[in-house]
């Protein structure tokens, strides 16, 4: 039984969702549509604040009527515009490759959450991480406003797992992930960069301000916290991956004088 462009798409969205990373997930549904709709290209988008997704795709020229490309919105379930109006025929599979989509865009956005995500402390996760503070510099840098990062690590927490054991470890994290979130303010993003070490990213703060709310939280869990912190302006940072260099070197200084290795 020969299957219809709908059906194929499906199947081609099902194979799709299996790739490895976003980019390539995006052009296997486009060839996939493209496919389904009888068509030269298309293009897929996502808009994950929206819960939506959008396209477009170009006929082949020799239909006239569909030289231009067409674009399409699907939201809530329903596909809410095509323009322009589709040819007949094309509406059905606009539909379904439309609502595939829908459900292809929910999958994306929980693999994208779950792959930005500590699964221990539910924190994001250095990869996260690493896309905040690049947003964060961009914006520094566009507005001239201060930026800092502060890295905090436990501190024993070795001998803390040894003695307690690693059942007590992990409880540990969660209380200090916990405690960060309380501590911090809601402009404040705070992920697990990997074993005790968390990273604070301090959006509109400067050195002194990034100083007074480690004072705050270094003693705000047990075992207590070191923490060093970096900032844009006053520590010369040439880059997001310098800054949290400095921040982290930061770090272990305070971490000698204290003895606290």
């Amino acid at each position: 039984m020969r299957r219809s462009g709908a059906e194929m798409f499906a199947l081609a969205a099902a194979r799709a969702l299996a790739a490895p990373d976003d980019a390539r997930l995006l052009r296997e549904l486009a060839r996939a549509a493209a496919r389904a709709l009888g068509a030269e290209t298309a293009a897929i988008r996502f808009h994950d604040a929206k819960e939506t997704v959008s396209g477009e795709w170009r006929a082949p020229s020799a239909r006239a009527k569909a030289a231009q490309p067409r674009r399409f919105d699907f939201s809530g379930g329903e596909l809410q515009a095509i323009f322009p109006p589709p040819l007949r025929g094309e509406i059905s599979t606009m539909k379904t490759v439309a609502a595939t989509l829908a459900l292809a865009a929910a999958g994306w956005r929980r693999a994208r959450r779950a792959a930005r995500r500590d699964p221990l402390t539910g924190l994001p996760n250095r990869a996260a991480l690493r896309e905040a503070l690049a947003r964060a510099w961009s914006e520094a840098e566009r507005y001239g406003a201060p930026l800092a990062v502060a890295v905090a690590d436990a501190d024993g927490f070795k001998a803390w797992n040894e003695r307690y054991g690693h059942a007590a470890g992990d409880r540990a994290l969660r209380r200090i992930a916990r405690a960060l979130r309380r501590g911090a303010r809601a402009s404040d993003f705070i992920a697990r960069w990997g074993g005790d070490e968390f990273v604070l990213l301090l959006p509109r703060t400067d050195r002194a301000g990034a100083e007074a709310l480690a004072l705050r939280l270094s003693a705000a869990t047990r075992p207590a916290l070191t923490i060093g912190v970096a900032a844009r302006a006053e520590d010369a940072a040439r880059g997001p991956a310098d800054l949290l260099r400095k921040a982290d070197a930061a770090l272990r200084r305070a971490k000698r004088l204290r003895g606290a290795e």
